[in-house]
Protein backbone atom coordinates (compact mmCIF):
# COMPACT_ATOMS: atom_id res chain seq x y z
CA UNK A 1 0.00 0.00 0.00
CA UNK A 2 1.42 3.38 -0.98
CA UNK A 3 1.64 6.27 1.46
CA UNK A 4 -1.19 8.00 -0.39
CA UNK A 5 -3.41 4.90 -0.18
CA UNK A 6 -2.72 4.58 3.54
CA UNK A 7 -3.55 8.24 4.12
CA UNK A 8 -6.72 8.00 2.06
CA UNK A 9 -7.78 4.92 3.98
CA UNK A 10 -7.30 6.68 7.33
CA UNK A 11 -9.27 9.72 6.14
CA UNK A 12 -12.11 7.59 4.80
CA UNK A 13 -12.28 5.57 8.01
CA UNK A 14 -12.25 8.78 10.08
CA UNK A 15 -15.18 9.97 7.96
CA UNK A 16 -17.09 6.89 9.14
CA UNK A 17 -16.65 4.60 6.14
CA UNK A 18 -15.75 0.94 6.29
CA UNK A 19 -12.82 0.47 3.92
CA UNK A 20 -12.28 -2.98 2.44
CA UNK A 21 -9.19 -3.47 0.37
CA UNK A 22 -8.46 -7.18 0.61
CA UNK A 23 -10.58 -10.23 0.03
CA UNK A 24 -11.76 -9.65 -3.54
CA UNK A 25 -12.74 -12.86 -5.36
CA UNK A 26 -10.14 -14.36 -7.70
CA UNK A 27 -12.21 -14.31 -10.88
CA UNK A 28 -14.74 -11.91 -12.38
CA UNK A 29 -16.92 -13.37 -15.14
CA UNK A 30 -18.52 -11.02 -17.63
CA UNK A 31 -21.19 -11.97 -20.16
CA UNK A 32 -20.89 -11.32 -23.89
CA UNK A 33 -22.13 -7.75 -23.33
CA UNK A 34 -19.50 -6.98 -20.69
CA UNK A 35 -21.98 -7.18 -17.80
CA UNK A 36 -20.96 -8.71 -14.51
CA UNK A 37 -22.19 -12.31 -14.40
CA UNK A 38 -20.43 -13.88 -11.43
CA UNK A 39 -17.47 -13.47 -9.08
CA UNK A 40 -15.61 -16.61 -8.06
CA UNK A 41 -13.30 -17.35 -5.16
CA UNK A 42 -11.15 -20.34 -6.15
CA UNK A 43 -9.97 -22.63 -3.39
CA UNK A 44 -7.53 -25.50 -3.76
CA UNK A 45 -7.84 -28.60 -1.65
CA UNK A 46 -7.19 -27.67 1.99
CA UNK A 47 -7.46 -23.92 1.35
CA UNK A 48 -9.87 -21.94 3.54
CA UNK A 49 -11.76 -18.66 3.25
CA UNK A 50 -10.01 -15.91 5.18
CA UNK A 51 -12.05 -13.46 7.33
CA UNK A 52 -11.38 -10.55 4.95
CA UNK A 53 -12.61 -12.66 2.03
CA UNK A 54 -15.77 -13.56 3.93
CA UNK A 55 -16.38 -9.86 4.68
CA UNK A 56 -15.84 -8.83 1.05
CA UNK A 57 -18.08 -11.60 -0.25
CA UNK A 58 -20.84 -10.47 2.10
CA UNK A 59 -20.55 -6.86 0.92
CA UNK A 60 -20.69 -7.94 -2.73
CA UNK A 61 -23.67 -10.25 -2.11
CA UNK A 62 -25.49 -7.46 -0.28
CA UNK A 63 -24.99 -5.39 -3.44
CA UNK A 64 -26.73 -8.11 -5.46
CA UNK A 65 -23.59 -9.68 -6.92
CA UNK A 66 -23.45 -13.45 -7.23
CA UNK A 67 -20.27 -14.59 -5.43
CA UNK A 68 -19.36 -18.25 -5.20
CA UNK A 69 -16.59 -20.18 -3.57
CA UNK A 70 -15.50 -22.97 -5.90
CA UNK A 71 -13.25 -25.77 -4.72
CA UNK A 72 -10.99 -27.35 -7.32
CA UNK A 73 -13.14 -30.50 -7.53
CA UNK A 74 -16.27 -28.34 -8.12
CA UNK A 75 -14.90 -26.51 -11.16
CA UNK A 76 -16.13 -29.03 -13.78
CA UNK A 77 -19.67 -28.74 -12.33
CA UNK A 78 -19.53 -24.94 -12.43
CA UNK A 79 -18.32 -24.98 -16.04
CA UNK A 80 -21.21 -27.25 -17.04
CA UNK A 81 -23.67 -25.00 -15.18
CA UNK A 82 -22.32 -21.96 -17.03
CA UNK A 83 -22.53 -23.74 -20.41
CA UNK A 84 -26.11 -24.78 -19.72
CA UNK A 85 -27.09 -21.28 -18.63
CA UNK A 86 -25.47 -19.79 -21.75
CA UNK A 87 -27.33 -22.24 -24.01
CA UNK A 88 -30.63 -21.51 -22.27
CA UNK A 89 -29.99 -17.78 -22.56
CA UNK A 90 -29.26 -18.10 -26.27
CA UNK A 91 -32.47 -20.09 -26.78
CA UNK A 92 -34.47 -17.47 -24.88
CA UNK A 93 -32.98 -14.72 -27.05
CA UNK A 94 -34.00 -16.64 -30.21
CA UNK A 95 -37.54 -16.97 -28.83
CA UNK A 96 -37.74 -13.25 -28.04
CA UNK A 97 -36.36 -12.36 -31.48
CA UNK A 98 -39.05 -14.53 -33.10
CA UNK A 99 -41.77 -12.75 -31.08
CA UNK A 100 -40.41 -9.32 -32.03
CA UNK A 101 -40.19 -10.30 -35.70
CA UNK A 102 -43.88 -11.27 -35.66
CA UNK A 103 -44.95 -7.86 -34.31
CA UNK A 104 -46.75 -5.63 -36.82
Amino acid sequence: MSVFEAQARVLLEQAGYRVLRNGWPDVVLLDEFGRLKLMIELKARGDVIRPEQEAMHQVLQNAGIDVRVVREWELPTLLEELRTAAAEGAERMRELRDVVNRLP
